[in-house]
């Protein structure tokens, strides 16, 4: 039998980046995802650092571990921070606030359920989202259409009548927009 001394730490686990969206401007922060943590946790420290609002709670929390022991008491929680994960997923959150440095940032167990996110446990990767996510958290950039309206149409005389089904190339208001290929 083998066993592991109790002096080493336990593997490295991995982590996503979150960038928070402040006042005092972004931060992009290593973060934890921790479906064993009934909310999702930010540091005491960090949260004065970077001069995150603090709102009391209506009664303070107990924040055991899962042996039981005390990690200390949840008395506030920040005001709704918007945070940017994984590129474009979008998000406002608050988190409950925690005298946690090694791990500042955790998200838990009902962040996970409300994005059920498709995670690389090998990296901390966010590979995919959840179907909401489609249509709350992602946002994706439109591009707009060019108006198929032509105030005035073109003048083809001259044009040799196998170029005719180009008429649009030769229309001044579209000479403005975009090359992308017109729709049919």
């Amino acid at each position: 039998m083998v066993s592991r001394p109790c002096e080493l730490l336990p593997p490295q686990r991995p982590l996503c980046h979150a960038k928070l969206l402040l006042h005092s401007g972004s931060h992009t922060l290593a973060t934890f995802i921790d479906s064993g943590a009934d909310v999702s946790l930010i540091d005491e420290e960090l949260t004065l650092q970077l001069g995150i609002t603090r709102i009391p709670l209506s009664k303070a929390i107990s924040a055991s571990a899962l042996d039981g022991h005390l990690l200390g008491t949840v008395t506030h929680q920040t005001e709704p921070i918007h945070m940017l994960l994984s590129g474009n997923h979008h998000e406002t959150i608050q988190f409950h606030i925690l005298h946690s440095p090694r791990l500042p940032l955790i998200l838990g167990y009902p962040w996970l359920r409300r994005h059920n996110p498709h995670v690389d446990w090998l990296t901390g990767a966010i590979l995919g989202w959840g179907s909401s996510c489609h249509q709350v958290c992602l946002r994706q950039a439109v591009v707009p259409q060019p108006s198929r309206c032509f105030s005035t149409p073109p003048d083809l005389t001259g044009v040799p009548t196998e170029y005719l089904d180009f008429r649009e190339v030769f229309n001044k208001d579209q000479s403005d927009v975009s090359s992308s290929p017109p729709t049919i």
